[in-house]
């Protein structure tokens, strides 16, 4: 141990004295990175299984109603069907990450437009593919539901609720203000590789090939929606061609592909297209936002309001944190935040890179600049102004490096570092 985290070190001691410096930055290589850029990376649809057949999804045309496959029988006839498959274990959307549990299943009733069904297992993907398209989807007893997150019902997020002090009386008060609104479209994960996974059995042994991130969940989510014991599962994911969030959690094409392999007693690959996985796999909400920025004659900031409304399917937990930031970015007195979470039918709502961040951020110093503009101040000197030296809600320290106390003199800290933590925050995002 180098002499500078023994208890009894001196009070002068740096941590970073006797470590390796000029890392941050170095070019490093992807272990990975040769196979990827030279096509012998093996994706999860790659895989060259013995005896595997092919699977691919039937989508809902709507997004209420009882799912009826209307010619099931006739199209169950058709050259190479070796199963049509409409389980109530097939999952409704994919898990949110970390959900460690299935998601919300059932394919008998739709709940938004483009929702995976069914799906249809033949020798040949060609085959499949054809079947897939013939199949007669109708939807009964349907109902108008709601879509747009500005007319649809909204969900208070009070957990995500802050009033500290008068943000109205200090709008009220100050010399220079803005109270702007923005609004940030949907935006869709487009992984080069898209959804696919291929599975076998072996007995009463899952062993899944699939594109995914967050293994240790995957296979307890996996395991749960299957009804089996996670040590009967096993999940190989060597590559992964992109994620950007969509595939954190098990999505619909693992758990059809497993429940179609042990219906037809062969290995069934499963690939979304990519209509497919804009429809059905995970999507960062839409936001409507209101920034209120109050400030005084040198540009200070005494107040500030952030709130918004995100969007999500019913049954679904998760809310795009578009305040999370905002709660450290800048210093001022009286702060007020709020979301609402609106139910709508449509694809659901969960992490894309940069969750939060993304849209929250981008709006905030949008409104950052309007407030500069306003004053007639630099943009820059107007953040520098307002850099917090303390959590702005808590009072807490941002980061230091603190030693402990020796006998050799008072106790030592590692310098100002609030900066570096609300730079490396935003560079997140």
């Amino acid at each position: 141990m180098t002499e500078q985290f023994k208890m009894d070190a001196p009070a002068t001691a740096r941590r970073l004295d006797d470590m390796a410096q000029g890392l941050v930055g170095a070019p490093l290589d992807r272990p990975e990175g040769p196979l990827k850029v030279s096509g012998t990376a093996t994706y999860a649809n790659e895989w060259q299984v013995e005896g595997m057949v092919h699977g691919v999804m039937v989508r809902a045309p709507g997004n209420s109603g009882r799912v009826v496959l209307a010619n099931r029988d006739a199209v169950a006839q058709m050259p190479g069907v070796l199963a049509v498959i409409q389980d109530p274990r097939l999952l409704r959307n994919p898990a949110q990450g970390t959900a460690n549990q299935a998601p919300i299943q059932g394919p008998d009733q739709a709940a938004y437009l483009g929702q995976l069904i069914a799906v249809v297992v033949a020798e040949e993907f060609e085959q499949a593919r054809h079947v897939a398209q013939s199949l007669k989807v109708e939807l009964e007893n349907g109902e108008v539901m709601p879509v747009d997150p500005a007319t649809a019902a909204v969900e208070p997020q009070e957990a995500k609720t802050l009033d500290q002090g008068d943000l109205d009386g200090a709008m009220a008060q100050a010399a220079f203000s803005v109270d702007v609104t923005y609004t940030t479209p949907s935006h869709s994960s487009t992984p080069m590789e898209p959804h696919a996974s291929i599975a076998s059995w072996d007995g009463e042994d899952l062993t899944l090939r699939g594109s995914y991130q967050m293994l240790k969940y995957n296979r307890n989510e996996l395991s749960d929606a299957l009804g089996i014991h996670p040590n009967r599962l096993r999940i190989l994911s060597p590559y992964v061609g992109g994620g950007f969030g969509s595939k954190l959690g098990i999505a619909p094409e693992a758990v059809a592909a497993a429940i179609a392999a042990k219906e037809v007693g062969r290995p069934v690959s499963v690939a979304l297209h990519r209509q497919q996985v804009y429809e059905a796999t995970m999507r960062r909400s839409e936001t409507t936002q209101r920034v209120r920025l109050a400030a005084d004659a040198e540009g200070r900031l005494t107040g500030l309001g952030h709130d918004a409304r995100v969007s999500n399917l019913p049954g679904e937990s998760f809310a795009e944190p578009v305040l999370q930031a905002s709660h450290f970015l800048y210093a001022g007195a009286n702060r007020k935040m709020s979301m609402d979470l609106a139910r709508v039918h449509r694809l659901c709502a969960g992490s894309v890179r940069a969750p939060g961040e993304a849209v929250g951020v981008t709006v905030f110093e949008g409104a950052m600049d309007e407030l500069a503009d306003k004053i007639g101040m630099d943009p820059v000197e107007l953040r520098r102004r307002n850099i917090p030296e303390k959590d702005p809600e808590s009072g807490k320290e941002f980061a230091a490096v603190s030693e402990r106390r020796s006998t050799a003199g008072p106790r030592h800290s590692a310098g100002p570092t609030a900066p570096a933590s609300r730079n490396g925050a935003r560079g997140n995002g």
